[in-house]
């Protein structure tokens, strides 16, 4: 009673469901693999039988290997169920797709995919680039900063102890230094070539939240208490601000000021000038707020200096002017934080996570989201591009992934992906015919239908129903004769085949 029986295309496979216990049987080797139980009742092979693809009752979504059993994904579904799975036809691909035009493609094989480096010591909140794009450097919890190699992908050193862990690591412009914000309060420079630490400053009675770098040798410093220093290193530390509230991240805006991001205070963005402390401009969200929602933690600059990215504690993202602080946009996901934020160099490419280990990729246009990348198992605390725009890495509870944007962009892997349409509005053609020809193209041709519905030839009408498998496709065709793309002689071969395939059914 209760179990459910799943047979691979080629027969070989067998995935059986009881109430405590999976099984999946290689009826070819006679192998029995007892896996955990994972509560669902739908289950879909590729089509060569490599993969399969479970789904549970509150929609998360999980990839074994049929020939090991061994998880290659585990992910949550579209928020608001995902309707249609397809698997490619060596299980390379997986593409989820919604009612509402949403299509998440996932990347099973690891070519295009992002590279998972290393599980970090201990949890990691910080991550970024040299200026020259060829070193990594990872910090968290950890008393150490991890420096890795880009290309290799290999840690080649640590900087440290640090004695409570770091908060963030970031590179000077010329790649001689490294300046350190700890959690101890302590703001510690680096020299890279001796790897020796050649300057201190410490915050009174605060932890030392961020770093930014005006020149290579002039540091900006935050506390996680509001205090903003200026540090020229010849010269002792100054404190030009004292903010209150709590705040999180410092960088530099454009010339002469900077931008502080707050998690608590009467503003939540504020442009500084960088020499006085002064208060140039502040974004104070209008009316009732939900705290989480108007807190700010990860902080971004575009490449022309003229726009910010922030992310919220509900997933929110905003964008906002670096000179008025004043509020462009504001999108995101509801799924709990997603921290990390990031402008391609050259592109005109957002990047943002979610709570649930995802990397989005928006038009910074027109803030419409391209494409979604599962990259992690759980929320990402921090990413970075680098200044060639190749490289992405993100870290989160798993570990450091790098991302070779030259080798598989990924914003191209679907082209479709857009915001959920609201209740009775209509989707404009130019979307129906992008997530239509995605949708035919990563294997779903009933999703394609229904998105491209009489945009499309005949001819590639009547291909997409016969490979949806629906009725209606000699007449199609027939149609498609009709309409004058297709001729007799190969309709003919084409319905025989079409009726040889329903004589057999």
């Amino acid at each position: 009673m209760g179990a459910h029986a799943f047979v691979s295309p080629d027969a070989r496979f067998v995935y059986r469901q009881t109430l405590e216990t999976d099984e999946l049987l290689d009826l070819e080797s006679g192998r029995r693999v007892t896996l955990p139980h994972f509560i669902g009742d739908r289950v879909i092979f590729s089509p060569d039988s490599s993969v399969m693809i479970l789904q549970s009752f509150n929609d998360e979504l999980l990839v074994r290997d049929t020939r090991t059993g061994d998880v290659k994904l585990r992910t949550r579904g579209l928020d608001g169920g995902t309707n249609l799975l397809r698997l490619n036809a060596d299980g390379t691909r997986l593409l989820t797709a919604d009612g509402h035009g949403r299509l998440v493609l996932y990347l099973l094989d690891g070519r295009g995919a992002p590279v998972r480096v290393a599980p970090p010591a201990s949890p990691a909140i910080s991550v970024g680039f040299s200026s020259d794009s060829n070193l990594i450097a990872v910090a968290g919890f950890s008393t150490f900063v991890q420096i890795y190699e880009t290309g290799t992908r290999q840690l080649i050193t640590e900087f440290g102890p640090f004695s409570e862990g770091i908060r963030e690591a970031v590179f000077s412009p010329d790649d001689a230094a490294l300046a350190v914000a700890g959690r101890d309060g302590g703001v510690e420079v680096w020299d890279l070539a001796t790897r020796r630490a050649t300057h201190r400053h410490r915050f009174t009675d605060q932890r030392a939240c961020s770093v930014a770098w005006l020149s290579p040798t002039t540091l900006m410093a935050l506390g996680c208490d509001g205090d903003v220093v200026r540090w020229e290193l010849d010269a002792p530390p100054e404190t030009i601000r004292q903010l209150g509230g709590q705040t999180w991240r410092v960088r530099k805006s454009g010339s002469g000021t900077i931008m502080v991001t707050r998690k608590e205070g009467p503003s939540n963005v504020i442009v500084l000038d960088h020499d006085t402390g002064a208060t140039l401009a502040e974004h104070a969200p209008d009316g009732p707020r939900d705290p989480y929602e108007e807190a700010r933690y990860g902080l971004d600059i575009s490449a022309d200096g003229t726009r910010a990215v922030t992310s919220s504690g509900t997933g929110v993202v905003s964008i906002h002017d670096t000179t008025t602080a004043a509020r462009l946009a504001r999108f995101g996901s509801p799924w709990g934080p997603g921290l990390g934020v990031a402008f391609h160099p050259s592109q005109a490419i957002l990047v943002t996570s979610t709570y649930y280990g995802e990397l989005v990729f928006w038009d910074a246009h027109a803030w419409e989201r391209l494409s979604t990348v599962q990259a992690h198992s759980g929320g990402i605390s921090d990413l970075a591009i680098s200044k060639n725009g190749r490289w992405l890495a993100s870290i989160g509870d798993d570990g450091l992934v790098v991302f070779d944007l030259d080798e598989s962009l990924p914003w191209e892997s679907t082209d479709a992906l857009g915001e959920p349409l609201e209740r009775e509005e209509t989707m404009p053609l130019a979307r129906k015919l992008r997530l239509g020809r995605a949708a035919a193209k990563y294997g779903a041709p009933a999703l394609a239908l229904t998105a491209l519905e009489d945009s499309v030839s005949p001819v590639d009408r009547a291909r997409l129903l016969m490979l949806a498998d629906q009725p209606g496709v000699p007449l199609a065709w027939e149609q498609a004769e009709d309409a004058g793309e297709v001729s007799p002689a190969v309709l003919k071969l084409v319905l025989a085949e079409v009726q040889a395939e329903e004589s057999s059914d």
